[in-house]
């Protein structure tokens, strides 16, 4: 896991499944740590990116395009 103010998380699942030992600071898993965040960034730029436009343009669009696009008001 990646948090911009903690330690990075990395733990070996297979000896550690309760992930009591960190070794994301463990120098020895730099080559490891390294893939992942490159893997991670890849599928996160991948992502689409969320666009916002006033509300009152909303209605200016045709309904059926506001489906096709994924357009989703008030969804939580």
């Amino acid at each position: 896991m990646l948090h911009e103010t903690f330690a990075p998380q990395l733990f070996d699942l297979q000896n550690d499944p309760n992930e009591f030992f960190g070794l994301g600071t463990d120098s020895r898993c730099g080559e490891v740590w390294k893939e992942l965040y490159d893997r991670f960034f890849t599928w996160i730029r991948s992502l689409k990116v969320r666009m916002e436009i006033p509300s009152d343009k909303v209605s200016e669009i045709d309904p059926e395009l506001i489906e096709e696009l994924g357009i989703m008001i008030d969804y939580w």
